[in-house]
């Protein structure tokens, strides 16, 4: 059985230059015609790239992959293909957190074209929350900065956020606001944010909702969480916490798509 590079390559979907590689580093040993020049693989090249390319195909890095197939030791070859293992896991799993996010986002979203901004109730997860309640500024000094990094660089799986602090106890007008950052509890364990005294526990529950778009008036968020104050009140529903406007995603012409979050009992 001779085959000629390029039907070598095209058969198991690798570049000629791939084969000259292999050929290179002693693992493929071709003959050459010398009449025409041509080099030709026989069955024994045939079976090595067949196992190179399975141990590739199995995400195995050209390294790796050229030390199982030199390796003498079963043990090794174990250890490896058990590393691999714990390695697919991990982006699984990995990915399967990416997925459920993406599924949260396009929940929100359908609920907003089909109800627009009515304010409904809905049982939510418990949640932390990364701020600073002293000031607007979530970086006003090095530990806070230090504390902040790992909830922006995750930010796929946290959210940005603001939380409204009342005026009064009749809850009837605000004092002031609060940047920060916001994930559900189960989240922040997989990601393994630190809980330190500028993250806010906030119990799952109820929460009184509500989706709409704004521009970067703040006026309008203040508008929505009233509106949501006062749904609460028609309906003698008791809020148990400070109302958070949520950033779900904030688009190129100033636009942002939020979501108001009040816990109520």
């Amino acid at each position: 059985m001779n085959i000629l590079v390029g039907d070598l390559a095209k058969l198991f979907g690798i570049s000629s230059q791939s084969l000259h590689y292999y050929e290179k580093i002693g693992i493929l040993k071709p003959e050459k015609d010398i009449v025409n020049d041509y080099r030709y693989y026989n069955i024994s090249d045939f079976s090595k790239l067949g196992a190179l390319r399975k141990l590739r195909n199995a995400d195995f890095s050209m390294y790796d992959s050229l030390d199982i197939f030199n390796s003498k030791n079963y043990n090794e070859v174990i250890d490896k293909y058990n590393q691999k293992k714990q390695e697919l896991l991990e982006d699984i799993e990995k990915k399967q957190k990416v997925i459920e996010k993406l599924n949260y986002a396009t929940h929100l979203y359908e609920k907003y074209n089909t109800y627009g901004s009515k304010i409904y109730i809905e049982q939510l997860p418990s949640f932390l929350r990364f701020e600073s309640a002293d000031t607007h500024i979530i970086f006003q000094n090095k530990k806070m900065k230090t504390e902040a990094m790992p909830w922006f660089i995750s930010i796929l799986h946290t959210f940005s956020c603001q939380m409204f602090y009342y005026n009064d106890c009749e809850k009837s007008s605000f004092s002031h606001f609060t940047h920060g950052m916001i994930t559900d509890v189960d989240t922040a364990k997989y990601l393994n944010l630190k809980v330190t005294e500028n993250v806010m526990h906030i119990d799952g529950g109820n929460f009184i909702c509500c989706l709409f778009e704004s521009g970067q008036d703040s006026n309008v968020v203040k508008s929505k969480i009233q509106q949501s104050l006062e749904f609460a009140k028609s309906n003698n529903i008791k809020i148990r916490g400070n109302p958070c406007a949520i950033n779900i995603f904030s688009y190129q012409d100033k636009k942002f798509f939020n979501q108001i979050l009040i816990p109520i009992f």
